[in-house]
């Protein structure tokens, strides 16, 4: 009896628990649910570090670093609303974020910086907006 108390308990300290999200595994990981960086990623050679894949998600970079080799994007979404990206330092990417018919976003608390230009006949890009509406970029640093 006592065992299933202790159980049942936890059952429902499980299900008022906030979510923290779930940790990245790896460079051109699609999130599907709110994700929190637990360590620096390096990306070199992924077409995108990381792909927003599902509407009302969070990106949490947990004050991590998001690295790419210059060729590449850092973060990109196409047609998925209500996102935030957040919380980190983002370098070395063609373009740091890469919004395309993404409305409703929050953009905020981040360092973009060492944007590669790859080829001359392109601009750089800290925060790309496509098609996008009512974006919101908050408390950004671009060096």
């Amino acid at each position: 009896m006592r065992l299933f108390i202790l159980s049942l308990l936890a059952a429902v300290l499980l299900t008022i628990s906030p979510v923290q999200g779930r940790p990245l595994a790896s460079c051109g990981d699609v999130i599907t649910e709110s994700t929190v960086l637990t360590q620096d990623l390096v990306c070199p050679g992924s077409e995108y570090a990381i792909v927003m894949g599902a509407p009302n998600i969070t990106l949490d970079l947990g004050e991590h670093l998001l690295q790419g080799d210059s060729t590449n994007i850092g973060v990109f979404s196409n047609g998925f609303e209500g996102l935030t990206i957040q919380n980190g330092v983002i370098e070395n990417f063609s373009r740091g974020i890469f919004l395309a018919n993404t409305p409703d976003v929050i953009v905020q608390d981040l360092t973009v910086r060492n944007l590669e230009v790859t080829d001359p006949n392109n601009f750089i890009f800290g925060v790309a907006i496509n098609d996008s509406q009512d974006v919101t970029v908050r408390n950004m640093l671009f060096e």
